[in-house]
């Protein structure tokens, strides 16, 4: 069964897991903050053993024991940053991954997957659609300006290594097209008010009274929702085939 990780733009989770891998093999080394290696042969068994004892339990668990990854990315300046410090943090991170696959002995590298976390392509979500002159993704300017930027960022900082699974013509689309790239305004906050799926809102037999008269009048454009997940779906399923 594949595994999948939704890799939002919460980029300290992944800064912050790889910085304590980090510290660990640099123990493990016997490097202090000044760069001197000043530890006995002891105290650098003691260092890799901690190393990769907690390196195997908490590092690898977060991203690299799946499958595959994606980033649902908003148009904007920050997913652009956000796709360069995951680029980094996970060309370092596969690094050390490396390190201690070599080091660890054979009876533990069963916990370890037979090939790092494949990247599997972005989204984009909560757009400005655009209803005039007809643009590419339909999106209102200031939004496709940064939504055009997504693939070359992509392409230049997240390492080929992690992406040669998935043709390059094909990384340069979102996945889903423009299914699910347009806001849905306030359907997402009433579905997780009820706590059910959006196309599921209206036809609820215990809405509250004081949202009847909005669900009847975005009654169609709520159920409208279900296709467009449905073939996003569809679509992330395809990607994830190509992890072989």
């Amino acid at each position: 069964m594949k595994k999948l990780f939704l890799l939002l733009f919460s980029a300290a989770i992944v800064v912050t897991s790889n910085a304590q891998i980090g510290d660990l093999l640099k123990k493990a080394t016997g490097k202090t903050s000044n760069g001197k290696s000043n530890l006995s042969t002891d105290e650098i068994a003691s260092g890799l053993k901690e190393a990769l004892n907690k390196g195997v339990s908490e590092g690898t668990t977060k991203l690299s024991t799946v499958d595959g990854f994606f980033v649902p990315a908003l148009p904007d300046l920050f997913s652009l940053y956000g796709i360069k410090n995951i680029g980094k943090s996970l060309a370092s991170w596969k690094e050390e991954f490396d390190t201690i696959y070599k080091l660890i002995s054979n009876e533990k590298r069963h916990v370890f997957p037979e090939k790092f976390v494949r990247f599997l392509g972005y989204t984009i979500y909560n757009a400005k659609k655009y209803t005039g002159t007809e643009t590419k993704w339909n999106l209102a300017r200031a939004h496709l300006n940064y939504a055009e930027k997504i693939p070359q960022t992509i392409h230049d900082n997240i390492s080929a290594s992690l992406r040669d699974n998935i043709p390059e013509e094909l990384l340069e689309l979102p996945i889903g097209s423009t299914a699910i790239m347009h806001t849905h305004n306030t359907f997402p906050s009433m579905a997780q008010y009820y706590n059910v799926p959006m196309w599921l809102v209206p036809d609820l037999q215990h809405i509250e009274s004081e949202h009847v008269d909005t669900l009847r009048g975005a009654r169609k454009k709520y159920i409208a929702t279900q296709d467009g997940y449905h073939k996003f779906t569809e679509e992330l399923l395809e990607r994830i085939k190509l992890l072989g």
